[in-house]
């Protein structure tokens, strides 16, 4: 059985797509992981007030 061209196209998008996910949603597990160890070596500990800084740490351009 033979695929269309059309669904071949839509299934390689669809691929490319989740690829992409994956790369990203590592990326930010990685950049939280390295937040979180920046603070624990300068406050000695992660308490509630250090974890609710972490997402707009995340969300600021990397530059």
């Amino acid at each position: 059985m033979r695929l269309s061209p059309l669904l071949l196209d839509k299934l390689e998008a669809a691929n490319q797509s989740g690829i992409k996910q994956s790369i990203e949603q590592g990326v930010r597990i990685e950049r939280t992981a390295i937040i979180e160890n920046l603070l624990i070596m300068k406050f000695n500990s992660l308490d509630e007030q250090l974890r609710n800084i972490i997402e707009p740490i995340l969300s600021l351009s990397p530059q």
